[in-house]
């Protein structure tokens, strides 16, 4: 079954290219006469060119790869970046404003609306402490954010998500909360009163989306600092229906991973050739 915007995909794949995305922002692309090429990368302090284009081998679309950040995706996941676009539905309508292609509403799932903000919430709350142990784990800031990794604070009123919502709900509607408590981002209990799913009086939680063509389908929660008697991870409630980066399970080699973080490691280590995909730990 085809997704609502692989039409659009397919005809702006026809018309955005990486390198002259790269041009318009005047960085040189050394193009190796295989559809490809190198360049610097423009997501780090890049003294020599570090990323590579390419065509992919199992679908012939245009991709990236930074031998030195970890930065990857294709063309729609390089102009988000690269452009600063919110999400991938943001990056698609505004490339098909760019080049004149019709843009037409689909139903979206509220949930995956959820999720998106909620993703957002936490990114925008990665502390200096938090992004110190991601980097001594060997994950580049520049990485951290391209995977739009956040951060759930240890909190008292173990709300703070509840008031972005509400606050959010005035101009959007008040179905958002109930789609937060659906989602499972926000709990409720007998009483009536609600708290956000990762927050805790005692732990912080490491948040690591799960995206599927741009879009948040699941976060899982990594407790940091760890604690010493409990799991570390914490998912949310319900089934889990997906593999993180699932995507790559279609790459000729793709390495199966018990967790996200050792799935990370093997994103930035950039193995030739080669994907990576996680289980939810012991839970997936």
């Amino acid at each position: 079954m085809n997704g609502p915007y692989d039409d659009l995909r397919a005809a702006l794949r026809e018309r955005v290219h990486i390198a002259d995305l790269l041009a318009a922002r005047g960085v040189t692309v050394r193009l190796n006469g295989r559809g490809g090429g190198t360049a610097l990368c423009p997501f780090h302090d890049d003294h020599r060119p570090s990323l590579s284009i390419y065509r992919s081998r199992r679908d012939d679309t245009e991709r990236f790869r930074c031998w030195s950040c970890g930065s990857r995706g294709d063309v729609f996941d390089f102009a988000q970046t690269l452009l600063d676009y919110p999400d991938h539905t943001a990056t698609l309508r505004a490339l098909a404003t760019e080049h004149h292609l019709p843009w037409t509403k689909h139903h979206e799932p509220a949930s995956s609306d959820v999720l998106d903000r909620a993703t957002q919430f936490y990114a925008g709350r990665l502390t200096a402490p938090v992004l110190r142990y991601l980097a001594e784990r060997g994950f580049p800031e520049i990485f951290v954010r391209h995977r739009r990794i956040g951060y759930a604070p240890v909190s008292s009123s173990r709300d703070l998500l509840v008031h972005q919502i509400r606050g959010a709900a005035r101009a959007n509607g008040p179905q958002l909360l109930q789609e937060a408590i659906e989602a499972g981002l926000v709990v409720q209990d007998k009483t009536g009163r609600v708290r956000d799913f990762f927050a805790s009086e005692t732990t912080g939680y490491i948040l690591f989306p799960n995206t599927v063509h741009g879009r948040v389908v699941d976060l899982q929660g990594r407790a940091h600092p760890t604690p010493a008697r409990r799991s570390a991870y914490l998912n949310r409630p319900g089934p889990i229906r997906h593999l993180y980066n699932a995507s790559d399970a279609g790459h000729r080699s793709a390495i199966l991973c018990e967790g996200i973080p050792d799935t990370l490691s093997i994103l930035v280590a950039g193995l030739k050739e080669t994907g990576a995909c996680g289980l939810y730990g012991t839970g997936g």
